[in-house]
């Protein structure tokens, strides 16, 4: 049930995505799920190199965005493996404490007299007076560090940053307690470029030149082959890198969040990072 399921959702995307197509094609062209158009059986090996070949392409577009363009690829050595990282860091320094005065919802009545020398005698005037409660306030900066860098071999030492940020804020507690560690290296997430450097052509134009090698013993289908098994296992993970950052920045701001306790209520943030995060989601691409 859920296999069919899947099938009839991944459909209806594949539908509404050749819908949009169209809009921006001539109209003398129109785009065709590949199963509904005649073709040789040969003409499969095509079909899984020139979708291979944009896949690729996609991931150096997106991989460019950090930082891995073009001088960086051409800077890398094909014989030997090359590792893709992120690393992070927090700290966590305390700042100073303070008293806060947060009025309360409940309020007293009192009756004050004044005395008077005069002849209408004392006179006698009613207060409301607000109940106001003194809550102590430890405020820390706490700031996080992250860079992707990248790095050939086991040689982790020279490796090379292509992006980094350094971001901080203030978390306010209602305990002398640390609410984080001093300082915190996180565990690296890598991800192997190996595989995706071996196919990218270091000519100027930088072209991807996956191909199926139908000659091979072990190529049994357009599918069932050596070089399109390797292109969907790194497809499968760089999707899992990126969710791996993804989950980590997204924790990382709630455990902050979840620890943030000021004495006086503060305005929510409109945007976070696990909304930004799943702006992904929304993005359909049937490519691998």
């Amino acid at each position: 049930m859920s296999s069919s399921y899947e099938n009839l959702a991944f459909q209806r995307k594949v539908n509404d995505a050749l819908t949009a197509v169209e809009r921006i094609l001539a109209i003398e062209k129109k785009p065709l799920i590949a199963g509904e158009v005649e073709h040789t059986y040969g003409a499969k090996y095509e079909l899984v190199n020139s979708v291979s070949n944009v896949a690729i392409i996609a991931y150096m577009n997106a991989l460019e965005k950090i930082g891995l363009d073009a001088d960086v690829l051409k800077a890398i050595d094909d014989s030997t493996p090359t590792t893709l990282c992120f690393d992070a860091s927090t700290t966590c320094k305390f700042l100073e404490k303070k008293v806060v005065d947060v009025p309360m919802d409940r309020s007293y009545e009192e009756t004050v007299e004044t005395k008077s020398t005069g002849l209408l005698g004392n006179t006698k005037t009613k207060r409301v007076s607000k109940v106001v409660q003194h809550i102590e306030e430890w405020h820390y900066k706490v700031e996080t560090s992250w860079c992707v860098s990248i790095y050939s071999a086991a040689d982790v030492a020279q490796k090379r940053v292509l992006k980094s940020r350094v971001g901080s804020t203030t978390l306010i507690t209602q305990s002398k307690e640390m609410p984080l560690p001093e300082h915190k290296d996180h565990e690296p997430i890598e991800l192997s470029l190996t595989w995706l450097m071996q196919q990218i052509d270091k000519t100027p134009q930088l072209t991807s030149n996956f191909r199926v090698n139908v000659e091979e013993n072990k190529t049994k289908t357009p599918r069932r082959n050596e070089a399109a098994q390797n292109a969907i296992d790194f497809a499968d993970h760089l999707k899992g890198w990126c969710g791996s950052v993804s989950v980590f920045m997204s924790k990382l701001e709630l455990d902050i969040l979840h620890r943030h306790n000021p004495a006086k209520n503060e305005p929510k943030a409109k945007i976070s990072l696990r909304k930004t995060c799943n702006l992904g989601e929304k993005i359909f691409n049937p490519v691998l």
